[in-house]
């Protein structure tokens, strides 16, 4: 049995500059089709789409800068 806690976890933790590279890289096309889940990790903004905008605020919440708390849903 698994228990998961989210009451005190930080959503930001885990964010690191390659987070923003992978956007971009999904914004090109370098990895080919964009899966669902990758599509959702990577649209910041919630647009529905990843663009340099989502790299360009994966990039914000790293260095700490006031960004909006992520949250992910099913399009």
């Amino acid at each position: 049995m698994f228990v998961v806690v989210a009451a005190d976890t930080n959503p930001f933790a885990n964010i690191t500059p390659d987070d923003a590279l992978d956007a971009l890289k999904l914004w090109i096309g370098l990895y080919g089709e964009a899966s669902l889940e990758e599509v959702i990790a990577s649209d910041m903004n919630r647009d529905g789409i990843v663009t340099p905008d989502d790299a360009l605020e994966i990039l914000k919440s790293w260095i700490g800068f006031d960004v909006s708390q992520p949250t992910w849903a099913v399009y």
